[in-house]
């Protein structure tokens, strides 16, 4: 895989999507004491639209001429939305969390604008033709999510004017809404991208790349069916979901024997991508089972959340090294963090989840809830004194004069 380089990632986005990864914990801190409609779904566009799609966007500016070869055409655009859109997603968090309708509507409209508009940008620089067929197939893989992208902010806004006008029958489009941005956009992309991710972070190549391909076949074949589903007759919703259940199960098979056989001395990825595929088949189970609230938790904080982690881990401490080192420079993720900081985020990290997973399955229970607020922040807060740690490494090996990084490594 070719790096094209100066692609360098929006450090902006990365920043207010990590503090916004904190923020959603207190967000449970306030569930737990006063639990309230607008408050849950402050949780829910905290996680998947703030902290996990600003990211995501933000990852896409390295990931597109990375993955690629295809360089991007209205860059200064698309960098330019990826600061815009934490902006607005905080105003329609906001929003939900004093349930100001208004608000509400109008931070909707702004974060679909936003969303669309990046989407339309990517789109034009993916349908270009890449040279290499295994590129193409990653920009039609990519165009595909990106679409669902899209399509998730359109509904997401068409139910937040239903909010003011009083429409019942647009908020019918929910379950659509949420199918598509956890499985068509982020479980998708995030199957996808870390078919090469996970090389460097886990030190092992896939031994069963068809594995991927069923994987991705299968999610993308049960979104569409439950899409259907819903629209037309809500018996087969199940059904359909079990689809996606059973996408989830070869990668979760091919993942798993890269954990096995890695051999890179950084376990901090492996330990939280391993976390991420229990919180990921909690998911596909309690969603086929018709434990929404749970499967919703499970996906975002447990399969998506931790495999947040563990890219920010490896990959995302890379971006720091660089910003402070340079292009050339050997050192290494692990050298620069705290492997027992690392241990205390992984373990608050699944308290966290698992905690926020009980009091859902147990209700009348808050003090779950309160446990897995603090625990949740602790994570949050331990990972950004780790991350504050490798900045000041960073700079210490930058003022002994010993180089410098090169984030492309990160990625091959």
């Amino acid at each position: 895989m070719t790096i094209v380089r100066n692609h360098w990632i929006p450090p902006f986005a990365l920043v207010v999507g990590a503090a916004l990864n904190a923020a959603s914990w207190a967000i449970v801190f306030a569930y737990a004491l006063a639990p309230s409609q607008g408050l849950e779904l402050a949780w829910i566009h905290t996680f998947a639209l703030g902290s996990l799609t600003t990211i995501s966007l933000a990852v896409l500016i390295h990931v597109v001429p990375g993955f690629t070869d295809l360089r991007w055409r209205f860059e200064r655009l698309a960098r330019a939305l990826t600061s815009i859109l934490p902006i607005v997603a905080i105003g329609l968090i906001a929003s939900f969390v004093a349930w100001w309708s208004a608000g509400i509507a109008l931070f909707a409209a702004f974060v679909a604008a936003t969303v669309v508009l990046y989407v339309a940008v990517a789109l034009v620089t993916l349908a270009r033709p890449a040279a290499d067929p295994a590129d193409r197939a990653v920009a039609r893989a990519l165009a595909f999510v990106l679409t669902a992208l899209g399509a998730t902010a359109m509904l997401g806004a068409l139910m937040a004017l239903a909010l003011v006008d009083g429409e019942a029958a647009a908020l019918r489009l929910a379950p659509i809404h949420v199918v598509l941005g956890i499985v068509g956009w982020l479980t998708l992309l995030v199957v996808g991208v870390s078919v090469r991710t996970l090389r460097p972070m886990l030190g092992a190549p896939s031994r069963f790349p068809a594995l991927h391909i069923v994987a991705s076949s299968l999610l993308a074949g049960g979104l569409l069916a439950t899409i259907l589903a819903i629209a037309l007759d809500p018996a087969f919703v199940r059904a359909a979901l079990g689809i996606c259940a059973l996408g989830t199960i070869p990668y979760i098979v091919d993942v798993a024997d890269r954990i096995r056989r890695g051999a890179i001395p950084h376990w901090a990825p492996r330990a939280f991508v391993a976390s991420s595929l229990v919180w990921m088949l909690v998911a596909a189970v309690a969603a086929t089972l018709g434990f929404d609230r749970v499967a919703v938790v499970a996906a975002l904080a447990g399969w998506l959340g931790q495999m947040l982690y563990a890219h920010l881990h490896h990959i995302g401490i890379r971006v720091i090294a660089t910003a402070v080192l340079g292009e050339d420079d050997e050192t290494r993720p692990w050298e620069l963090l705290d492997a027992r900081t690392s241990a205390t985020t992984w373990a608050c990290a699944q308290l966290g989840v698992l905690a926020l997973v009980l009091a859902l399955s147990l209700q009348g229970v808050p003090w779950l809830s309160l446990a897995a607020a603090i625990f949740g922040a602790m994570g949050a807060v331990t990972f950004g004194l780790n991350a504050t740690r490798a900045i000041r490494r960073a700079r210490t090996i930058a003022a002994n004069g010993a180089g410098s990084i090169d984030l492309s490594r990160s990625t091959r």
